[in-house]
């Protein structure tokens, strides 16, 4: 099993970011993932339709490490819809600790999700249990 803890990024603001403009929240979340927030992930329905868990690459910049399958941002979806809209929550960073099938092709599936909201482990670290994977694609495509 492959364990993975890092921010929620949803795709639609990822486009948005890569094509010159920023989230609906106002975040980078390429620069500053950080500062994208539950609010954006959770309510506009457009981002509720697809995430990733993101890392640092050598540039300092946030990439796709993890994408999910539909089990797995089936399960992300609960985990986010847990937080009453309107509390302080809303407008902080998502970080999850996901925990999941991995064998190398860049797809977390069947995970599980816990939140991650201490002040460091929370931001790629990944590790393996019993035969997964760390090792995840360079550069991967998105559909939104």
């Amino acid at each position: 099993r492959t364990q993975y803890s890092g921010i929620l990024i949803d795709y639609y603001c990822l486009s948005l970011v890569r094509t010159g403009g920023t989230a609906i929240d106002g975040s980078n979340v390429v620069t500053e993932p950080q500062k994208h927030t539950l609010h954006c992930l959770r309510d506009v329905p457009q981002c509720r339709d697809g995430y990733y868990l993101a890392e640092k690459d050598s540039d300092g910049d946030y990439q796709i490490k993890f994408k999910l399958d539909i089990a797995s941002h089936d399960a992300v979806l609960k985990v986010m819809d847990t937080f009453p809209k309107g509390s302080e929550r809303d407008y902080m960073e998502f970080a999850v600790t996901a925990t999941g099938m991995h064998g190398g092709d860049g797809i977390l599936r069947d995970a599980t999700f816990s939140t991650c909201f201490e002040a460091i482990g929370c931001d790629g670290v990944c590790n393996v249990t019993g035969g997964g994977s760390c090792e995840t694609p360079a550069n991967p495509d998105y559909e939104l």
